[in-house]
């Protein structure tokens, strides 16, 4: 029994508790796919410690991660305070200045040193998502001073808010998120997290430092404010990803208000087939605790029936005392709740929405899937713009992504469904040639990415780390390599050799025309798999298995004719018609639709591959085959053609 994959992906925050060489391999053994390393917190050093760890783990457990660099965004932040905490008393004044100190109990540093040009007296502010409450008494030059309404603890770098206030004058990319970019860059993410998203104005200026960069990160845009929510259909097109921080949602609107919220996101998310991922206190008291809440357990579950990508743990995993667990936790509530799926209404939500061929086709392989139980849907794939599409319908059986492009795989490590395989580009394949219809579709392979090994004729590493392009990569075959063949062919032969499907499985093929070029999915097929031994004329209707008897004479056949054979024979004659009432199949050498053999197939109704050469020698006694009689095809062992 084929062992039950788990659809929706699993984004883990890096930090002190977990970023440790084998605390990392545990964690993606126990089912991370996205790493993200959150740039409003630790320094690049420590950050590039964390990656080049996690580098190590993912090659060791052979499994491709992604990287998400989370920015500081246009956020204010409390600066540092002696022994990194301070607890505020409810009805204590407490400043918040401009000026760099370190803080107390009694005062705090900003990094907006204009926040008080956007306060007046009466004003709420918000630290640490709302956890402490500051009403404002009075405003100075450079200074506020506020009457804490509750009281709490907060620490180094929490975030201020001021609910429902567009605070000017703070970029959507400032200088540090520059230089954190670059440094991720540098490092081979394959996502941005834009914190604090306003507008598509927003996502273009990050879009903008990447393209100065040359790089081919894609964007998850983090709408955390209600100018946020109230673009949200703007960002989502500018945008690669989606991001639902119901954190930040939760200071700028009331908790009883978020649930719903969140279900409005993840559906627009998934009407314009960009993934989506939902985060904030998923597991929150696995923070402290071995075990999670009742209430935690549906709130993810609840996300992932409501249609997410992903589900993501922050300080469950950054800060927590059980990292592992908490991704072991999180990945057996994400099995349990996709058994309950209901996967027609994903695809009834999209009646009415396709837009181009390749959503249309993406549909139809989705539905033909279904009607025929088959075992995988593959997309060959150049940008993953297919995949991405077909993972919009959330079919029950896997999605496969056979791409020669590295920053694919990358990409696909969020997207609900998919699996991901590197394969050998295609005839006709050009570097960013086509269109996907999607910002930044377009991919090309990154020149001498680390798993790639200078000379020996181009011989690879077969690593599998984070970054690489390793994974499942035929022969000695580079990205780029221009391959003969047909696509469909080159991706389940890739799957086959690494065990992803076996001989027999019937399949659903997804491909372009003219084959190669990125956002030309026109055609749809139904694939066997398995090897095709002998081709011929077909006759009947059906597809039998069963063992072969081989027969040079009617003699032959009869002595060693039994229920249900498959008859093998150089050509008949009269004297075959009783051992062909005991075969299940007739394979002949000899063609012709009005042969002996091909008559009497008809007459008896079994299925027939007549001129079909060398049949006698290339076939043994014994032998198990299929016969397909409407294609003319023969395969090795049992397969399942219908």
């Amino acid at each position: 029994m084929a062992v039950k994959r788990r659809r929706t992906k699993i984004v883990c925050t890096i930090g002190p508790s977990c970023e440790d060489q084998e605390t990392l391999y545990q964690m993606i053994r126990a089912g991370m796919d996205v790493a993200r390393f959150n740039f409003s917190h630790g320094t690049h050093e420590e950050h590039g410690m964390r990656m080049e760890n996690l580098r190590w783990a993912a090659e060791r457990a052979g499994k491709r991660i992604g990287l998400m660099l989370d920015t500081k965004g246009p956020e204010i932040r409390l600066g540092e305070f002696q022994g990194g905490k301070a607890f505020l008393e409810e009805g204590s004044r407490f400043t918040l200045t401009a000026e760099k100190i370190l803080g107390n109990d009694e005062q705090a540093s900003v990094s907006f040193a204009n926040l008080p040009g956007v306060v007046s007296p009466g004003s709420l502010i918000l630290l640490d998502d709302g956890n402490v409450q500051l009403e404002v008494m009075e405003i100075g030059k450079g200074f506020i001073i506020t009457r804490v309404l509750n009281s709490g603890w907060i620490s180094d770098r929490k975030k201020v808010a001021i609910p429902g206030s567009r605070i000017e004058g703070l970029p959507a990319v400032s200088e540090q998120d520059k230089e954190d970019i670059m440094f991720g860059v540098e490092n081979g993410i394959d996502f941005v997290a834009a914190s604090f998203v306003r507008s598509a104005d927003d996502v273009l200026d990050v879009r903008r430092v990447l393209e100065e960069l040359n790089s081919k990160a894609r964007i998850i845009a983090k709408v955390e404010s209600v100018y946020g929510v109230n673009a949200l259909e703007e960002i989502l097109k500018a945008a690669d990803g989606l991001m639902v921080a119901r954190g930040d949602l939760g200071v700028e609107y009331p908790p009883e208000e978020i649930p719903v919220l969140q279900k409005k996101m993840i559906s627009m998310a998934n009407r314009l087939g960009k993934p989506v991922i939902t985060a904030t206190q998923m597991l929150e008291s696995m923070i402290e605790n071995p075990r999670a809440t009742r209430a935690e357990a549906s709130d993810v579950a609840n996300a992932i029936l409501d249609g997410t990508d992903a589900v993501m743990l922050s300080g469950e995993t950054a800060l927590g005392k059980y990292p592992v667990e908490a991704v072991k936790f999180m990945a057996r509530v994400a099995l349990q709740a996709e058994g309950f799926l209901d996967h027609e209404v994903f695809i009834s939500r999209s009646k009415g929405t396709t837009t181009n061929v390749t959503e249309a086709v993406s549909r139809s392989a989705v539905e033909s899937a279904i009607a025929l139980g088959a075992s995988a849907i593959i997309t060959p794939t150049e940008s993953g713009y297919t995949a991405r599409m077909v993972a919009r319908f959330r079919p029950e059986i896997p999605v496969f992504a056979v791409t020669p492009h590295d920053e694919t795989c990358g990409w696909l490590t969020c997207v609900w469904g998919v699996e991901t395989v590197m394969g050998p580009r295609m005839s006709g394949a050009l570097p960013g040639s086509g269109n996907s219809g999607d910002a930044g579709d377009v991919r090309d392979a990154r020149e001498a990415r680390r798993d790639w090994t200078g000379g020996n004729a181009g011989r690879r590493k077969d690593s599998g780390v984070l970054g690489t392009a390793g994974r499942g990569q035929l022969g000695d075959a580079l990205p780029g390599d221009v391959l003969p063949g047909d696509v469909s062919d080159m991706a389940i032969d890739v799957l086959r050799e690494k065990g992803l499907i076996e001989d027999g499985a019937l399949c659903v093929v997804t491909k372009g025309v003219p084959q190669g070029v990125s956002g030309t999915t026109n055609v749809m097929e139904i694939r066997t798999v398995g090897d095709v031994v002998l081709q011929g004329s077909g006759i009947g209707q059906m597809a039998v298995s069963g063992k072969v008897v081989v027969a040079a004479t009617g003699e032959e056949a009869v002595d060693k004719a039994f229920p249900g054979c498959i008859l093998v024979a150089p050509a008949t004659d009269k004297s075959f018609v009783p051992a062909l009432r005991k075969a299940a199949a007739l394979i002949m050498e000899q063609g012709g639709l009005t042969s002996d053999g091909a008559i009497a197939a008809l007459h008896l109704n079994i299925p027939a591959v007549v001129g079909a050469r060398n049949a006698t020698k290339l076939l043994k006694n014994g032998d198990i085959v299929t016969v397909d009689g409407e294609r003319g095809v023969v395969y090795r062992g049992v397969a399942r053609v219908r």
